[in-house]
């Protein structure tokens, strides 16, 4: 059984044929400089060209597709499987991305890990970039099998390897498969790390350094360039094997051909939409129709129905964008609104907070200081028998055996407090209840609130009862 592997990279295309299912031949290698064009279609169209002879099945690997590993709590997976777990991961790749899951076709494998945290391989395609690649395929006669990054062909055990691609650097180290004898040749996708190459070149070396840290002392390593930017031999501190070099080349296009001739790949693969319907019942259906009506009437529906299916999309695809932006639009009038009126109450409440603790703090620094007053201008013939706070007030009350000792207090207690907050007024004197002309008097000194403070919106209503100040 034939079929092609076209790889894409920043700087050229790569056609490669191959014969067999069991173990593939490479039996066709053409490839050439990338041309000015960005469109992932396009570019797929240009490389399959690169023959005369029409590739029945295509496999497309391509390093401007986004790949990563993430780590997600494995107590946020609880119950989620198949597409429930797809359409999840696409939200977390959302956070690195900025793409709507919606807009993206998403491909990920689960990697070995234990503990609080579960960690998966994700590769992320366009959903144009995925529909337009199909149609360049079918257009040319055949048939997509699937898309991926070309980074992370799976490695032996007791190998390591580092991979340098245009957009990220792949480390890959081999490890035994559930289930599988310890000398197993292929171990899947084992132990992999993803590094963005936009992250600095410093900081690339230390991550490249932590993962090798990591691997056992006799570990075998290899370094693979699909850049040929000369940051491989840098970073890596070894001689790396050069796509760019025709062996190389053929070597790895060779390992890829047989892991994806293999019964389960082990790296994210995208596979074709599913359609309802296949090619040969299309066909079929269509010459059904025509043994009913007459040929000219036959040919007329087929050129009228291709016509307004691709009006159709066209359509669709000339309405989407705009659909999107309105809907975000909506969406973004009402956060921004929400947005100003929580600012509004933070500033609120930060002010609110900030005069009840200044409140607090005067109202004990004035306490103290009345009874700091009151120890202090203490007279043998006055007697204090209650201080209560009540609505707002402090009374000082007692009994005196002369009339002016209570106002002379009052007079000393109101320079005191002077600054506080408090006025101080004159004391009420009255008779006692043994009403002797000699005395005692009973008198009451005022301590009132000399500016009120603004009452907290919501704040509840002083109570009427006696209270501490």
């Amino acid at each position: 059984m034939s079929f092609t592997i076209i790889l894409l990279t920043k700087h050229r295309l790569v056609r490669a044929d191959f014969q067999g299912r069991v173990q593939p031949r490479l039996v066709g290698l053409y490839e050439q400089a990338r041309p000015q064009a960005d469109d992932p279609a396009t570019l797929v169209d240009a490389a399959l060209r690169l023959h005369g002879r029409r590739a029945r099945r295509v496999w497309v690997l391509s390093s401007e597709f986004w790949t990563t590993v993430i780590a997600v709590p494995a107590k946020t997976l609880t119950g989620l499987a198949g597409g429930d777990l797809e359409q999840f991961l696409g939200f977390e790749a959302e956070t690195f991305t900025g793409v709507s899951p919606m807009e993206t076709s998403l491909a990920f494998v689960p990697l070995a890990g234990a503990g609080a945290e579960r960690r998966f391989w994700l590769t992320q395609v366009p959903s144009v970039a995925r529909t337009g690649i199909e149609d360049a395929v079918q257009t040319l006669g055949g048939r997509l099998l699937g898309l991926a990054h070309p980074a992370g062909l799976p490695v032996p055990l007791g190998t390591e390897r580092v991979e340098f691609w245009d957009d990220v650097i792949v480390c890959l180290r081999g490890s035994v498969p559930p289930g599988g004898a310890a000398g197993h040749s292929s171990a899947g996708p084992g132990e992999v790390a993803t590094i963005p190459r936009s992250t600095s070149a410093a900081r690339l070396a230390e991550r490249i350094a932590a993962f090798r840290r990591e691997s056992p002392p006799d570990v075998r390593r290899e370094v693979w360039d699909g850049t040929d930017d000369g940051a491989s031999r840098v970073l890596a501190g070894e001689t790396p094997h050069r796509l760019s070099d025709g062996p190389q080349l053929r070597s790895w296009l060779d390992a890829w051909a047989a892991h994806l001739s293999g019964a389960r790949p082990t790296v994210p693969l995208l596979r074709p939409a599913p359609q309802p319907l296949s090619s040969a019942a299309r066909v079929a259906i269509a010459a059904g129709l025509a043994a009913v009506v007459a040929v000219g009437c036959y040919a007329h529906y087929q050129w009228q129905r291709g016509a307004l299916a691709d009006l159709g999309k066209e359509l669709l695809k000339a309405q989407k964008p705009q659909e999107q932006l309105e809907a975000l639009k909506r969406e973004l009038t009402p956060l921004v609104k929400r947005q100003q009126e929580l600012e509004t109450d933070a500033l609120r409440i930060e002010s609110d907070l900030e005069q009840a603790r200044s409140q607090v703090q005067r109202s004990r620094d004035r306490v103290s200081r009345l009874l700091e007053s009151l120890a202090t201008h203490h007279h043998e013939q006055m007697l204090v028998q209650q201080i209560v706070g009540q609505n707002g007030e402090v009374r000082v009350s007692g009994l005196c055996l002369q009339v002016g000792c209570a106002n002379e207090l009052a007079a000393r207690l109101q320079r005191d407090v002077d600054g506080l907050g408090w006025q101080v007024l004159p004391a009420d004197v009255t008779d006692a209840p043994a009403r002797s002309l000699a005395g005692p008097w009973k008198f009451t000194i005022v301590l009132r609130e000399s500016v009120q403070p603004a009452a907290a919106p919501g704040s509840a209503k002083p109570s009427s009862g006696s209270a501490k100040p």
